[in-house]
This record gives structure tokens, C-alpha cells and sequence, in this order.
């Protein structure tokens, strides 16, 4: 589904998005299905940016490597459980992590705050898991499981996947102080900034 002149979004597990430039924003569960889409619009994969290490976000993710080459880009948080060096944070991501069967695969460049990757600006916003990033390119924001969409209105993920609930919400504190038009989420549709500043207000 194309979002914008410039960003298409692949559903699955999670919302995947790929934009027209080959950056690609979290693997999924269908590297395939993701692969023959951009080579439909001559799209080259160039990096993927994973906004967090929940499996329903990465399983995917050494295929995608096997298949693009493309480099993996996670905050040094994620990265050890990506990488197999760390567990996942919470028991049921590594029950699911388990029933899936994730496969660790390296982590290319590891990012913290402030930083950049060609347009895309790091955003560390910890909560959901300690490594939760928000990309934010040009006027819109990638933001995982930061924030999610539930029945048109912005959400909070369930608990039982929350690694830091007091956390999550002071860093959608955070993001609601930068200029935005939309956020993107790893679950559920687009959600406009007036929508997101206000549940914003409301959660705090």
C-alpha cells in the first residue's frame, strides 16, 4: 500500500515500510513477499532499520540480510539480543522467539541518539524494549512499538510486551515535541500528529 509518494507500507506480523530511496524499515515475517515488492518498483534495499528486537519485527531479518546484503541498523541495546548475545527482555519474547524460530544474525551499524543515517534521524525512544527507536524521515516518523494504532486512535502495546510502561510514555513525551505530520507504527494505520499529541496529553 503506498502511503506517500515516497513510502509504501507491507503488512504482516508487524507494518513493514519501504521507501523509494531503499531503506526499509523493520524485516517482518515475509522477506519474500518484501523482496518481490521492491523489485516490482525497482527499489534496491539498501539498509534495514529495525526499530526494536521483538520477533514479530526481525524474524525475518538474516533471510532479508542472505537475500539483499543490505545493512542492519539497530541501537546498540537491540542489537545483543538481535545478535544472540542477550535473551529478549521479557519471557514471552523468547517463548515467541523460540516457537518462531528467529535466527540471530549481526547487527552491521548499531545507532544511539542524535544520530543520523543518510535523511533518517535516530530517535531513542526506550520503554517498549531498552534499544526502541524512532526513525524519523523528512516530515514522518517510523516509531515501532512505541506507539500503535488500535480502532483509529493511537495506542500503547499490551503490557505483557512493555519492558518499561513509565518509560514508554515519557518517550512518546519526547516525540511529540518534534515537528510531524504523521507517525508510522509497527501495528495498525497511520496516525496524524494531532492524534498523536493528544493521546499524548492524555497518557501523561
Amino acid at each position: 500500500m503506498q502511503l506517500f509518494d515516497n513510502v509504501w507500507m507491507l503488512k504482516g506480523m508487524c507494518n513493514t515500510y519501504l521507501t523509494y530511496d531503499g531503506y526499509l524499515i523493520d524485516s517482518g515475517t515475509k522477506a519474500d513477499k518484501i523482496l518481490q515488492f521492491a523489485n516490482s518498483h525497482n527499489i534496491t534495499i539498501k539498509e534495514i532499520m529495525i526499530t526494536h528486537a521483538h520477533p514479530d519485527h526481525i524474524v525475518d531479518l538474516k533471510r532479508l540480510k542472505d537475500l539483499t546484503n543490505a545493512e542492519i541498523i539497530a541501537h546498540e541495546f537491540d542489537a545483543r539480543v538481535i545478535e544472540g548475545k542477550l535473551p529478549h527482555y521479557k519471557i514471552v519474547g523468547r517463548l515467541i522467539s523460540s516457537i518462531m524460530r528467529q535466527e540471530k544474525v549481526k547487527v552491521d551499524v548499531t545507532v544511539k541518539e542524535g544520530e543520523k543515517i543518510g535523511d533518517i534521524f535516530i530517535l531513542h525512544t526506550p520503554g517498549h524494549t531498552p534499544g526502541s527507536v524512532t526513525y524519523i524521515y523528512k516530515n514522518i516518523a517510523f516509531t515501532g512499538d512505541a506507539v500503535i494504532e488500535k480502532k483509529g486512535n493511537p495506542s500503547l502495546s499490551n503490557s505483557i510486551f512493555s519492558w518499561d510502561r513509565k518509560m514508554e510514555k515519557k518517550s512518546l513525551l519526547v516525540l511529540s515535541a518534534y515537528k510531524l505530520d504523521y507517525l508510522l507504527p509497527g501495528h495498525g494505520n497511520t496516525i496524524s500528529s494531532e492524534q498523536f499529541k493528544k493521546f499524548v496529553q492524555e497518557i501523561n
